[in-house]
């Protein structure tokens, strides 16, 4: 019962996304809105992380298998594609490099923030 609690948490949320976005025509996808929401109630403490723990850890665990709609997707509807390889594996290419290139600065900025934080610990004690 814990973990259907905690899945429609993580729904409602996510419905809750998507109608603001339908409602107010936003350019931005439900989904994305839906994960705005849920961290302002996570980092606001209006929502607990172990009220939604186990469902998240479950999805983020099994997040490839998600993908395999759009997959599907692409090989059903491939011959639009026709004529476009080039750009389409370029566009794979770069846009590839540009989103290893924003994690690794993320998790290097997040890295160097984690040692601030404890060095000033460290330094205070």
């Amino acid at each position: 019962m814990k973990i259907f609690r905690q899945l429609c948490i993580i729904l409602l949320i996510a419905f809750v996304g998507e109608v603001i976005s339908g409602v107010f025509s936003l350019p931005m996808p439900g989904s994305i809105i839906g994960m705005m929401i849920l961290l302002v109630l996570l980092k606001t403490k209006v929502i607990k992380l172990s009220a939604i723990q186990e469902t998240a850890d479950f999805l983020l665990d099994n997040m490839t298998f998600f993908f395999i709609p759009a997959g599907v997707s692409i090989m059903a509807t491939y011959h639009y594609l026709e004529g476009f390889y080039i750009a389409g594996v370029s566009l794979i290419f770069i846009t590839t490099i540009i989103v290893m290139a924003i994690s690794g600065l993320t998790a290097e900025y997040l890295s160097r923030c984690k040692d601030r934080k404890s060095s000033d610990k460290s330094y205070t004690e």
